[in-house]
């Protein structure tokens, strides 16, 4: 599903009244900063590919939680690099 600006509020209002719950979102690095910066006025610029922004909706409300973390990135090169030295 390709999803506009409106579209994160319409997909947040549907979870929230599906009970609540995660959705993935996939997006454009200008789109997730242009989002970050009508919620909270921050400028997070040079989001990395495939870096995670996380967002909360709430009573109506977005909050942002986590902007462009690649935490995830440097644990699998962690583990990757450990499983490769085990082989040899």
């Amino acid at each position: 599903m390709v999803v506009s600006g409106k579209a994160f509020e319409a997909i947040a209002k549907e979870m929230e009244a599906n009970g609540g719950g995660n959705a993935l979102v996939v997006s454009h690095g200008m789109t997730i900063g242009t989002i970050v910066y009508l919620i909270n006025g921050m400028h997070p610029h040079g989001l990395d590919n495939g870096s995670v922004t996380i967002l909360e909706y709430q009573d109506g409300q977005f909050s942002v939680k986590i902007v462009g973390d690649r935490s995830y990135r440097e644990i699998g090169r962690a583990k990757l690099e450990e499983q490769a030295s085990s082989e040899q």
